[in-house]
């Protein structure tokens, strides 16, 4: 019984771990969306946390109520199955090898899939290979880029929806594929703007040059981000 529930332990473990490297690369195929949803998961706790607290203070009866009676079933469910099992004098029974010699493989390949995903992640693998593969329809917007003229109407170009892209006078051509709010505490909000860039300049982006940013993919291109006020 107890390899039977190792065994089913390690499956699962294995389908996380798949479902992580999964995420990780789907993710990063768009600039930014691993870190927007990073920073999202890390403000989940909080906001749980927040509203709990807030109930506690709103409905202190309640909450007494229902973690006596949390507590209730804890020692009802120990009594009924657990105990009745710990009182038995019967001689364990050996775990059969057959379902032990499947799992090895399983935490290896786990590790593994993790290793690659991290690495590919950290190298901007998925989003060189996705950019190579809609090269053909933004060099097309890049002959037709003009000067100064900010496009706003969202077009597909491969894979990717860019919702904005421009041509900036310093150089470089700039593809908004991933555009983001964010609220300052001293002032007002921003717009975070993430996407690709043909030959770039050094001193900003049409969409701002607070935080600017960026990294070289393959040849000519490169992954940007740039931060613009949103009173713009």
């Amino acid at each position: 019984m107890l390899a039977n529930w190792r065994l089913l332990l390690a499956y699962f473990l294995w389908g996380v771990a798949i479902a992580l490297s999964y995420s990780l690369i789907h993710l990063s195929l768009i600039p930014g969306r691993l870190g927007d949803a990073i920073f999202a998961s890390c403000l989940i706790p909080l906001v749980l946390l927040n509203w709990l607290l807030a109930y506690v203070f709103a409905s202190p009866l309640q909450v007494v109520v229902v973690l006596a009676g949390l507590v209730f079933l804890v020692i009802l469910v120990v009594r009924i199955s657990i105990l009745p099992r710990l009182n038995r004098s019967a001689q364990p029974v050996r775990e059969p090898r057959r379902l032990i010699r499947c799992s090895p493989w399983l935490l290896p390949s786990a590790v593994f899939c993790l290793c690659v995903s991290t690495m590919a992640v950290l190298t901007r693998l998925p989003s060189r290979i996705a950019l190579a593969h809609s090269q053909a329809d933004f060099h097309v917007a890049v002959t037709r880029a003009i000067t100064h003229e900010r496009q706003t109407t969202p077009q597909q170009m491969g894979i990717y929806t860019v919702t904005q892209h421009a041509k900036d006078p310093r150089g470089g051509v700039y593809f908004v594929v991933n555009e983001t709010d964010s609220t300052g505490f001293m002032s007002a909000g921003y717009v975070v703007s993430r996407g690709y860039a043909y030959r770039p300049n050094a001193a900003g982006s049409p969409f701002g040059n607070e935080s600017y940013l960026t990294w070289h993919l393959f040849g000519d291109w490169y992954e940007f981000q740039s931060v613009e006020p949103i009173s713009r």
